[in-house]
Order: C-alpha cells, then structure tokens, then sequence
C-alpha cells in the first residue's frame, strides 16, 4: 500500500512539472512571438524637430531606455504604422534638407556673381522679442521660450522663416546669432533665504543632418544671483551673441532654466540672427 502511494505521488510530481514546463515553454514561444512582432529603433530616427509639439506622436509609442539611449517601440498594426510613417517623414526631410545645401553648393561655384554685392535689403536677417510665456506646471527645465511676437515696429524678418518657437535659415552662411533674456522676480512681501539661484540661457539649433537628435548648442549664458530676504524684486540680463556657420535648414531656438521669470517688458528679451557672409 505504501508503496503504492509513493508511486502515485512521484506521478503526480511528474505531471506537475511537465505542466510547469509546459507553461514555461508557452511564455518563451509568447515572449518570443511578442519579440518577433515589436518593431524597435532609437528615437532620434522618428524625431521631426527640437519642440515637443514636433514629435507629438512619439508618445504614441513604447519608450525605453537601453545603453543611455531612447528606445521607441511599436507594437500592433497601429503603432507600427506610425513608427514607419515617422521614419519616412525624417528620410525624406533629412534627403531634402542634404539636397538643397548641396544646391546651393553648386550654385555658388557657377554663379561669377561676388556674393558680397548682395544688397542689404536682400541679407537674410530677423529680429524677434519675447512675449507673454505660457505655463510650464509638471514639465522639467530647460524650458523652450516661445511666443516670439512677430507683429510690431521694432520686428522684421528678411529672407528668413520665424514661427512661435524659432527662426528657420533659408540660405546657408556665416551668421551673427544673438539673445537677450531679462530675467526679473517680485517676491510679494515672501521671506526670501540667502541662497543662490542660476539663470541658465541657451541657443541651439536643429537640422535633420545633424548626429542623433539633431541639436547641437551655440551659445551657452549662466548667471549666479543670491537672492537675499531684504530684496523686494531682482532684475537680471543674460545677453550672449556669436558668428556660426549655419546650414539652409538650421532651426534656431532658445531655451532658459526660469521661463517664469523673463520679463513682460516686451523690448527687453530678444533673439535674432543676420547674414554676415555667404
């Protein structure tokens, strides 16, 4: 008898972990399947532009990150439709972008014209001023300024495209970028401590021919301020200004770590850029 038990229960340990493996065999094949199923590539392949409402549709996708790098994953006919359809869009930008500098490269060796006779009103130019900022609750710094006003006595644009965020280049250069942000708080009667605060003021520029996400930074300003208890208000300017090589393409923005404290004075933050030498 007791040795029939024991035979009946080295059966039912037998199934049991036949039934282990079996469910084990089945979640290989599934993972698997999943695997074969899931399309993957780095997300600085679907990216379209430097402002988060360019790529509006990553957040469409599964993102991960694997070796400090962004992973974006489609899985489903959806998903996949818009991992591919990203992917085109990028090619054929990055291809039209590639071949209007080369254009512009072949122009120049058979134009007998000197550049240099371009007339200032043709040089490519524009100068922008910062409005009202939009509210930036839950999001990480640094913050893209936008709003830049386009209307007014003090604007203009030649030969260059500006939208909200940035001023695209038309006709590749070499170009005198230039910001200011005027940075200014009121502490409404807060105790303030003694510690210190940095204004962070960036320029960048994006093009689809450039490395992995396609920025690259121009220009850099950083200010320390301590803020003492005794202040009622602190106004501080970040200017910083250089000559680049821009490319027809070359969407350039700015980014600063406090977007809630630039100035209303409308005249007071600025960004522009103008044609020295083509």
């Amino acid at each position: 008898m007791v040795s029939i038990m024991k035979t009946i229960f080295r059966q039912l340990a037998m199934f049991t972990s036949l039934n282990h493996l079996r469910h084990d065999l089945y979640n290989v094949k599934l993972e698997r399947r999943n695997r074969e199923n899931t399309m993957c590539v780095p997300c600085y392949d679907l990216i379209l532009g430097p402002l988060e409402k360019d790529n509006a549709k990553l957040h469409l996708l599964k993102r991960t990150m694997e070796n400090d790098i962004e992973i974006c994953c489609a899985k489903g006919s959806n998903q996949t439709s818009i991992l591919v359809s990203l992917m085109f869009e990028r090619q054929e930008r990055l291809k039209k972008t590639k071949d209007r500098i080369l254009s512009e490269s072949e122009c120049k060796c058979n134009s007998s014209s000197d550049t240099r006779n371009i007339t200032r009103l043709k040089r490519p130019s524009a100068h922008l001023t910062a409005g009202v900022q939009p509210i930036t609750d839950n999001r990480e710094p640094p913050f893209t300024v936008s709003n830049w006003i386009s209307k007014g006595p003090i604007f203009h644009a030649n030969d260059i495209h500006v939208d909200d965020s940035r001023i695209i280049i038309n006709t590749s250069g070499l170009y005198f970028v230039y910001s200011q942000i005027f940075f200014s708080d009121l502490y409404r009667g807060q105790a303030q401590s003694n510690i210190s605060h940095a204004l962070y003021h960036y320029v960048y520029r994006f093009n689809y021919i450039y490395p992995n996400d396609g920025q690259e930074l121009l220009l850099k300003s950083v200010r320390t301020q301590c803020w003492a208890e005794n202040k009622i208000f602190g106004d501080y300017t970040s200017y910083t200004a250089g000559v680049f090589k821009l490319n027809a393409g070359d969407q350039i923005f700015v980014k600063v770590s406090q977007i809630k404290l630039i100035s209303r004075d409308g005249q007071a933050s600025f960004f522009g850029a103008a044609l020295m030498y083509q």
